[in-house]
């Protein structure tokens, strides 16, 4: 699930239960009403578009106004009974879709609340540095921002995975570099549900950012990671979100969207070799 940047978790809260509300309520009156039970159900549908306007992925308000929406909105009224059965049966569509929503919510809310500095990591972070369990969160935190974080949460999104998998798929170094990533993060998440946190050091957790359920279109990486961090950014502010990547251009595309960078000292590449121009992915 994804919210729109303009709002806040605590309006799409609220909206939801109100469109649920509204909705379960057009769904009782159309069950009594005999002569236009369509009323009640444009009615609560024109109101709960209204509510769920905070939802991006998926677009709830979007959802509302279906084929069948237009269809019961362009219906004539000389068959109350045939209506009702059409309203009810859209209704018990959409409520349940709802529900679902709520649990994808509430998904978000303990993703969005988790304790811990976030740092979202870069792809070329898991390719040219020490595997996360390897590093001293603490001090390298500390080394960058002059700051001491007691917890730290290490974000890698499913677009970082997706990347690793087709550059593992190439030759030379850089393939065997992501093979690796990629069987690091597979051995570390291996044990927790999709999405949820693993500890890998004493106050240091390792987590993914799932992608919305659909079929992929991602065709710049950087700017998803990027939206990856911009959205925990608006969603919670006070955690001071950081992009982890030692990638130059990387850099200056979150400056734009006035997102803090963090990269690791040399000592923790593999290489061990200074990176003097933006770092090959």
């Amino acid at each position: 699930m994804r919210l729109k940047p303009t709002f806040t978790i605590q309006q799409a809260d609220q909206g939801l239960d109100s469109a649920l509300e509204i909705l379960e309520s057009a769904r009782d009156v159309a069950i009594t009403d005999s002569k236009d039970p369509r009323a009640a159900y444009l009615y609560g549908i024109n109101f709960a578009v209204e509510k769920l306007l905070p939802f991006a992925v998926p677009d709830l308000s979007a959802a509302l106004q279906s084929t069948t929406f237009w269809n019961i909105l362009q219906a004539a009224r000389d068959q109350p009974m045939m209506l009702r059965w059409i309203v009810l049966n859209e209704l018990n569509v959409q409520i349940p879709a709802l529900a679902k929503a709520r649990e994808d919510l509430d998904v978000l809310k303990a993703y969005t609340a988790r304790p811990g500095l976030p740092l979202v990591y870069d792809t070329n972070m898991l390719n040219h540095f020490n595997h996360p369990d390897a590093i001293d969160w603490r001090k390298a935190v500390r080394h960058a921002t002059g700051k001491k974080a007691s917890a730290i949460r290490l974000i890698v999104p499913q677009e970082v995975i997706g990347e690793l998998d087709r550059q593992k798929y190439g030759q030379g170094d850089l393939a065997r570099r992501a093979n690796a990533a990629i069987r690091y993060l597979d051995t570390a998440l291996l044990t927790a549900p999709p999405g949820e946190p693993v500890q890998i050091r004493e106050g240091v957790t390792i987590e993914t950012r799932l992608a919305p359920p659909g079929p992929a279109h991602v065709i710049d990486v950087d700017w998803e990671i990027l939206m990856c961090a911009d959205e925990l950014h608006h969603l919670n502010p006070a955690a001071r979100v950081h992009v982890l990547t030692n990638d130059r251009n990387m850099g200056l595309r979150a400056s734009q969207l006035h997102l803090p960078t963090l990269t690791l000292d040399n000592h923790y590449r593999r290489d061990h070799n200074t990176c003097t121009s933006a770092c090959p992915r």
